[in-house]
């Protein structure tokens, strides 16, 4: 029989809701953990830009193209900051404050600790110092806490996947 033409002559079984009811629950009933774990949803992740804006689960792609591409305009404006939060069990926030001469300060914070990023390719100078404003006052950072554009979008991509500390960085206590 051609599958285009699929007939039903009354000599097939038929199947009842009843029947497609055992066939779910049976389905379901094998569905372990191990088995499900590649297919979780993932967890929810809010952008909160500077001005006040939230997005639900932005794109990966419009994140990267704001951090290597984005200026003063945004980053500076507002509050000065943005808020990356990964939402459930395990999640945390990401903050990140950018300058375009400086790059990027974030500070990760999860349940009941708060690290700040230290570039390890940058001396520590306790002269040199960026001003940056978050919520409208200015604030002294250490230049060694800046990350330039392109680690700062590998540690913040991290981010996205896991909610982690980027092992690609240095940490350290903030606040």
């Amino acid at each position: 029989m051609n599958s285009r033409n699929l007939a039903i002559t009354g000599n097939e079984p038929t199947t009842s809701l009843s029947n497609i009811a055992v066939l779910v629950e049976d389905s379901l009933s094998q569905l372990t953990p191990d088995k499900m774990e590649g297919q979780m949803a993932q967890p929810e992740t809010i952008f909160n830009a500077p001005m006040g804006s939230d997005q639900v689960n932005p794109s990966p792609e419009s994140l990267r193209d704001l951090v290597l591409r984005g200026g003063d305009d945004f980053w500076a404006a507002g509050s000065g900051q943005v808020a990356l939060e990964v939402k459930g069990e395990g999640g945390a926030r990401l903050l990140l404050m950018g300058l375009h001469a400086a790059g990027f300060f974030l500070v990760h914070e999860s349940k009941n600790d708060s690290f700040c990023s230290r570039n390890p390719s940058v001396a520590a100078d306790g002269h040199q110092f960026v001003e940056i404003h978050v919520g409208g006052e200015p604030m002294q950072v250490p230049l060694q806490n800046f990350l330039d554009k392109e680690l700062a979008w590998k540690v913040i991509a991290g981010f996205l996947r896991d909610a982690k500390r980027s092992p690609q960085i240095e940490w350290e206590v903030w606040l």
